[in-house]
Order: C-alpha cells, then structure tokens, then sequence
C-alpha cells in the first residue's frame, strides 16, 4: 500500500518482494516510506521508495521503459532500470553504491540533472554540501566498500560469493614514448600466397 511507514528494529531486517521478482532489503535501523507500488499486466510499472534513515539494498529485475524504480533520501533520488544498489542515509549524509549495471541520481532540487553511478562506483553527498558533492561527482569503491557487512550480506545473498572483487593488477602503463611506430607495408591481396 502507498505511504506505508516501515521501520526496522535495532536486531530486525526485512525484505519486500514485489511481484516482478525485484526486492529490496531494509536493514537494521531503518525507516523507510512506501510511496507507490503500481503494476500493468504484472509488469512493474512504478516503484517509489523514500529513505528517512538507514539503508536499502535493491535487487531490481529489467523494467520496460515506461516503467520506473526509484529510492530517495531527504536530498537526492537514486532512480534505476534493473540492477544491484544500495542508498543510505545516516548523519545527513546519502551513500549510493552500484554492485552490477548502473544508477542515475539527482539532487530532489535538480531532479533533471543527475550523474550516473557505474558499477562498484559510490557517491557520497553531505546535506551541508551537497551541490559541491555532487559536482566533484561518483567515486571507485575503495575498501571502505568491500569491507561494508551490509555490502557483503547483499552481495551473498544475490548469491555473489566471490566478494568482494580481486583487485585490479592490470600492468603499468607505460611511459609515453617520442619514436614512431613502425608501419609495416601493406600487401595487395593478390601478392598473397595461396593456402593449402
């Protein structure tokens, strides 16, 4: 039902599930508003959520593109077509994290300009400084993310079970180089030897 008040005990947790398959999961010392749930031929067609405090995990199935799945905080709204997130909001302060695909969001006083979220990204926006925040824009997750529980519960409960992710060892970059490349003549197609 629309504007349904829940709020999560200290030792409690709670998951809805919404007849598409999607759900989101509300942590401990949570206090979350449903504000609607609507479908057509068993489609979700809109799914909005508001975050007084505490944390969510969502987990939302492909949406078609009329359709829309939205958490907001008291300052921002984080609005998603079918991916794994998590929206926070303690001490005046959102936390958007992306686990797979991605996630628009945009401060509610600038509900047209939003910055994009990519996977094992995080955004972090302060009330109090909350358009320099969102200008200085999304952040690679560090460890302050990999080692997060109610990251590590979601992503095993989504059935991740090699989080968090190996760290990038990819090889330096090299050093830029002043010499030309070597450019290797090019043979016409009829020079070509025959294969046998």
């Amino acid at each position: 039902r629309a504007f349904d008040n829940i709020s999560i005990p200290k030792e409690g947790l709670a998951t809805l599930n919404l007849s598409d398959g999607s759900l989101i999961r509300i942590a401990p010392e949570t206090q979350l508003v449903i504000k609607q749930i609507s479908y057509a031929d068993q489609l979700l067609k809109r799914a909005q959520f508001t975050l007084l405090e505490g944390q969510v995990w969502g987990n939302v199935s492909s949406l078609e593109a009329q359709a829309a799945f939205e958490v907001e905080t008291p300052t921002i709204v984080a609005a998603v077509r079918g991916t794994r997130f998590s929206v926070g909001y303690r001490e005046a302060r959102s936390r958007v994290f992306v686990a797979e695909d991605e996630v628009a969001v945009a401060r509610l006083s600038h509900p047209d300009d939003f910055k994009t979220v990519q996977a094992n990204q995080f955004f972090v926006l302060n009330d109090a400084t909350l358009d320099a925040d969102f200008e200085a824009g999304p952040q690679p997750a560090d460890s302050s993310i990999f080692t997060n529980d109610w990251i590590k519960f979601n992503q095993l409960e989504d059935g991740f079970t090699d989080w968090p992710p190996a760290p990038d060892v990819s090889s330096p970059t090299p050093e830029p180089t002043t010499a030309k490349p070597k450019v290797k003549p090019k043979v016409a197609p009829s020079t070509l030897p025959a294969v046998k």
